[in-house]
């Protein structure tokens, strides 16, 4: 391995070190309290090292939430899935889960990051994308359900962004601090989507 090679394979140890303490912070606490020095002491690395990776506390936190893209896509894609077709409570709650399960594991870090996105326009920009990609995926959901026969008359855009709203609202409130049981609350998701997406 050439010494270049070497500078920056230790680079993106040293970046994932730092992504790695701001996500336990922010799953400990909120974006309020994230500081540069309390990252890197989380880290083990000097505060002038984070600059060398990052220009700010927000291009940090937009990286946190690259690294959370990956499973937020799951679950949009699950939200497509109920929307798609008729579907009883027990199909619901498989269909669910995953979403579910992802926000049992990362309630109070997308508390957080939801709470930075009010205080802080890029990372609002980022999750507002984000919000609209759920949103997009939804309706291809809702869409498909339509050409079946059903939510004649319906405005799908106004559905899916209510079926998004409410969801994250309910997931947030119930999951954001981790003390919900999640089988309760994939029962109650479950519910409102089948009483929804079954409409005429």
């Amino acid at each position: 391995m050439t010494e270049a090679a070497r500078r920056r394979r230790r680079g993106d140890e040293t970046r994932t070190l730092i992504l790695d303490a701001a996500e336990q912070l922010l799953r400990t606490g909120s974006y309020r309290d994230l500081s540069v020095g309390r990252v890197m002491a989380q880290a083990g690395y000097r505060r002038t090292v984070f600059y060398r990776h990052f220009s700010g506390l927000p291009q940090l936190v937009v990286a946190v939430l690259a690294r959370q893209a990956a499973t937020a896509s799951a679950s949009a894609f699950a939200f497509r899935d109920v929307a798609a077709e008729p579907i009883d409570l027990a199909r619901a709650r498989d269909i669910l889960r995953p979403a579910v399960t992802h926000w049992t594991a990362n309630g109070p870090l997308i508390a957080a990051l939801r709470d930075a996105a009010i205080a802080d326009g890029v990372i609002g920009d980022v999750v507002g994308a984000t919000q609209g990609r759920l949103e997009a995926a939804i309706l291809g959901g809702l869409t498909q359900r339509r050409a079946a026969g059903a939510l004649q008359g319906a405005d799908l855009p106004a559905v899916a962004r209510l079926l998004a709203s409410m969801s994250q609202a309910y997931l947030l409130g119930a999951l954001g601090q981790g003390q919900t049981d999640p089988e309760l609350v994939l029962d109650t998701l479950a519910l409102g989507w089948v009483a929804i997406v079954n409409a005429p």
